[in-house]
């Protein structure tokens, strides 16, 4: 792939954009910044059979990797290939290169130090691969994982400067990585603070609760959808609308787990929603559930849950699961309800609680509200990372990289 331009700045991500989900949300606001602040710049990310593998605008380009039907390292070797070639075209005008993971990560650093190139690098890290990938593959080996820890450990090591969305994940870093604190800035997740109040979906029903996102094992679907059970027992004229960010084909257990458990009628599902469809979906909502489970990935790393900040900001209460990362968002009976994770019945009781009382939902949604504006602003957030990278660029000290041989 040929880039035509002389970019200032590259940003990386093993993630499909533009996509239904709350990292390509992320990646958006976070590649404006970018943007804003060192022009031209590329956007290398993944992409699906429909989009466009290349497409150049005015101050950047767009390279999307699409390499279907292969195994999953063999897809992260021909990414990182592709990658080292973009960095060949471009490492003597780039200034920053910013990546999300360490598959983005290992060619930025290795190149850099092989080529003694002088861009600043900054490691967003939202996750482990080594935690993560266990969850997607479960019959992969502990000698991979600790490969994949090693490297995690050495990007942490050789990047300039490393951020993350929660001081939960800082902690973890901390511990991880023989690095400075100041080498870490925490910067939330943030939220459109400005959406009107929108009309609702003809098809919605009356009275709904809400879950939107993944439905990866972390998730809770499972807890959600029993907890459901118990609360549509009472009140049978309560919907719950699941709106996916994956397709119907990959969520088949669910929809099957909703028929197993009598709720064939009561839950709503939709998939992969244009941002704007899917807000009117939650505006509506008596509130919107996140039932993360307390598994290691949500306790010893975690992020900054989107979909609650986003529920907020909508003025819509939450329901979440009581974790560390979540009370980092909102508290217990101002923005929302916290509630133990992994216990449907409590999460029942609780979504029958705020059902049945219009002034506590009336009262958590101006609070949710209120938080999100005046702390999960997108343009603040945008502003917090621009500062990274001025401080990266006008810092007098160089550091010096030694690439292992073990890479």
């Amino acid at each position: 792939m040929k880039l035509y331009s002389a970019p200032k700045s590259l940003y990386v991500a093993f993630d499909v954009y533009p996509a239904a989900k709350g990292s390509a949300t992320h990646i958006r606001h976070f590649y404006a910044a970018m943007k804003q602040s060192l022009s031209p710049s590329v956007l290398y990310t993944l992409g699906n059979e429909t989009q466009a593998v290349y497409e150049q605008r005015t101050g950047e380009e767009v390279v999307r990797f699409r390499y279907p039907q292969a195994p999953f390292f063999e897809r992260v070797d021909a990414f990182q290939q592709q990658l080292f070639d973009l960095l060949h075209q471009s490492a003597h005008t780039l200034a920053v290169c910013h990546f999300r993971d360490v598959w983005g990560g290992m060619p930025v650093l290795l190149h850099r130090a092989r080529s003694r190139a002088a861009y600043r690098t900054v490691f967003e890290v939202n996750a482990f691969m080594s935690i993560e990938l266990p969850y997607r593959f479960p019959e992969m080996s502990e000698a991979l994982l600790k490969q994949i820890e090693t490297q995690e450990l050495w990007c942490l090591q050789q990047s300039d400067h490393i951020v993350t969305p929660s001081y939960r994940l800082k902690e973890q870093l901390l511990q991880k990585a023989s690095i400075s604190p100041e080498k870490i800035s925490v910067i939330q997740n943030g939220a459109e603070v400005n959406i009107p109040p929108m009309p609702r979906m003809p098809d919605a029903p009356l009275h709904y609760f809400i879950y939107f996102g993944a439905t990866q094992p972390w998730q809770g679907i499972e807890e959600l959808l029993r907890a459901f059970g118990y609360v549509h027992a009472r009140y049978p004229n309560l919907h719950l609308v699941m709106c996916l960010s994956s397709k119907e084909k990959k969520n088949r257990q669910w929809v099957k787990l909703s028929r197993k458990l009598g709720l064939a009628e009561a839950v709503v599902w939709r998939y992969e929603l244009p941002q704007s469809i899917l807000y009117r979906h939650v505006q509506h909502a008596i509130a919107s559930i996140a039932p993360l489970t307390a598994c290691r990935r949500n306790m010893e790393q975690g992020a900054c849950p989107l979909k609650i900040i986003e529920s907020m900001a909508m003025g819509v209460p939450v329901i979440a699961s009581d974790l560390p990362i979540v009370r980092e968002i909102m508290q217990d009976e101002q923005e929302g309800l916290l509630v133990r994770a992994g216990r449907p019945a409590l999460l029942a009781r609780q979504m029958q609680r705020l059902y049945e009382s219009p002034s506590l939902r009336l009262r958590l949604a101006q609070q949710a509200r209120h938080t999100a504006t005046q702390r999960f602003n997108w343009e603040e957030k945008k502003q917090a990372l621009q500062a990274v990278y001025q401080r990266l660029l006008t810092s007098s000290a160089q550091a010096v990289f030694t690439p292992s041989g073990a890479f």
